[in-house]
């Protein structure tokens, strides 16, 4: 083998495993474990009958083809594309081709019949460093059918409206993955299968086995989870914001949950909800056993500030720029400024809310009592004030996120609001400041070359904080720049930094800046010279940012 190729796969492989695998679509969704086992070696079991008023498939609107503003009919002629960001995030996308279409009768590496059709070469890629394009490339689709799950595990029809996909290809190791359901008359995208054996190359793991989720995690069907995301009527697969977040955090450990949501999800970014498709019941009271085992597991967090805040805002757009415009029309501003921070007592019998808006202040406390115990792991507690407003609690797995409400996961760690918000009107100033050679903001040649002071410089942010101006005096004359926000850092606990694009100034490297946070806020900087929107640098150094000015009060 020669170094090119060494190279490449010392590159590749921790892009595609360590469990964030860019390469590793599976990753994204299910849990994994060591033991090895072969698909479909579970017996299953006709589920009973459900009463037609209590049927969730019979319930409109979810359950017409229509739904969504396109007819579920696109599935059987879209194609899949599947790419991967550079933070490991998928990119799936159904499109129109007149030159391909599926190939019927086809059988996967599991010999699963499937429909089939050949990508071409790099069409599908991995966005990192190297780029890298899938070669030899086989996405197939399965109608109607789980190619993971035995079709008497559903009741007859079930699965009639849902559609599975699976990729066949290579980028330095071989990629065989089943990847997302889709359920063509909600248009909601659902997980389904797990991981259950790893191979190793270079130090790391990578998935070579998989099972159906119905054998793993909460050991239910795959399309009575929350749902993942939803596909747009132009093709787009578009993830909600639990699901980005829980990955980003955890690659390795993420796995579909149902997360307490109050209401079902909604075709929308910011519509993440409960499956339709969850069974109906009314809430009943746990058995004994199950409510001391809920006692004993929410007391373990009691006494502890636990928070959260609406993310919703965050855009996780690594390399590339947002929409704006459309963020702002979306209601994104603003949504992060409410500090939600919940306490449990120590007999768990009581949970308190205290909520503080970050600019102005303001705080309201708010006392929830016990109402009933359903699980092992869900609870619901009522307003002491106000018994209409109720709130779902389910315990989590992961220490960091011990428990949702509402089905919102809360924290040990308070992030604080994202930059945009925290900059709503905000005015920084300084007097003077040296600014060394290479500066993008002096403008002769010769100050460039040496480097200058300037005087009274001034970031003067707009009301929402996504575009601000700059303007300081240098020799004698007053030069005045604006920007706008760009995209967020690809960290989502970096809340404290973001990009923005340069709207009448520019440099030989680009015209965008990076704007960071110091002093706990007092102090804001940004580099001195701009450059591209994918610039390599770290936010946490202060490298290069030596616009530096003190906030205003």
């Amino acid at each position: 083998m020669n170094k090119k190729n060494l190279y490449l796969i010392s590159i590749l492989i921790p892009i595609m495993i360590s469990c964030s695998s860019a390469m590793n679509p599976m990753y994204l969704y299910y849990n994994r474990t060591k033991s090895s086992s072969s698909q479909n070696t579970n017996e299953v079991t006709t589920p009973d009958a459900v009463d037609p008023d209590k049927d969730p498939f019979l319930k409109a609107p979810y359950n017409d083809p229509n739904y969504g503003g396109f007819n579920a009919s696109k599935f059987d002629t879209w194609l899949f594309k599947v790419s991967f960001k550079a933070n490991k995030l998928p990119m799936y996308k159904f499109f129109d081709d007149n030159t391909r279409k599926w190939a019927y009768g086809a059988k996967d590496w599991k010999d699963n019949i499937a429909n089939s059709y050949k990508a071409n070469d790099g069409e599908n890629r991995v966005y990192g460093t190297p780029e890298v394009g899938i070669s030899s490339m086989t996405i197939y689709k399965y109608d109607k059918n789980n190619p993971l799950y035995d079709i008497k595990g559903y009741l007859e029809g079930r699965m009639d409206r849902f559609r599975f996909y699976s990729i066949d290809g290579k980028a330095v190791i071989s990629l065989k993955q089943y990847l997302i359901a889709v359920d063509t008359y909600s248009k909601f995208v659902f997980a389904f299968a797990a991981i259950t054996a790893t191979g190793s190359a270079v130090g790391n793991t990578y998935p070579t086995d998989f099972q159906a989720i119905e054998y793993h995690a909460d050991k239910i069907h795959f399309y009575e989870y929350d749902p993942i995301g939803y596909v747009t009527e132009s093709g787009d697969v578009v993830f909600y914001k639990h699901y980005e977040d829980e990955f980003t955090r955890n690659p390795t450990g993420y796995s579909p949950k149902k997360h307490g949501y109050t209401k079902v999800a909604e075709r929308n970014s910011s519509g993440q909800g409960y499956s339709p498709y969850k069974p109906i019941t009314a809430d009943s009271e746990a058995n004994e056993d199950d409510k001391n085992k809920f006692k004993q597991e929410i007391i373990k967090i009691a006494n502890k500030d636990l928070f959260w805040r609406d993310y919703i805002g965050y855009k996780n757009s690594d390399k590339t720029q947002i929409d704006l415009d459309q963020w702002l029309k979306d209601g994104y501003s603003g949504k992060s400024l409410m500090l939600y921070k919940y306490n449990v007592s120590s007999d768990a019998n009581t949970i308190t809310l205290n909520k503080e808006h970050y600019h102005n202040k303001t705080k309201e406390n708010i006392t929830y009592k016990l109402q009933i115990i359903i699980s092992d792991k869900i609870a619901k507690y009522v307003n002491t004030k106000n018994n209409k407003d109720i709130i779902n609690v389910t315990l989590q797995s992961e220490e960091s996120n011990p428990l949702s409400i509402n089905g919102n996961i809360v924290y040990t760690v308070d992030n604080g609001p994202i930059f945009v918000d925290r900059m709503q009107n905000a005015t920084f100033t300084k007097a003077s400041r040296y600014i060394p050679p290479g500066s993008t903001f002096l403008p002769d040649v010769l100050g460039t070359a040496f480097g200058g002071t300037i005087y009274n410089l001034t970031y003067k942010f707009n009301e929402n904080g996504t575009k601000y101006i700059i303007s300081f005096v240098y020799k004698n004359k007053k030069y005045e720049y604006n920007f706008k926000l760009a995209r967020f850092d690809t960290n989502p606990t970096y809340h404290w930094t973001a990009k923005y694009e340069g709207l009448d100034i520019s440099g030989t490297l680009g015209k965008y800046t990076r704007v960071v946070l110091r002093n706990n806020g007092q102090t804001i900087r940004s580099s001195m010279t701009l450059h591209s929107i994918g610039f390599a640098e770290s936010p946490d150094s202060d490298a290069g940012l030596e616009m530096v000015a003190d906030l205003q009060k």
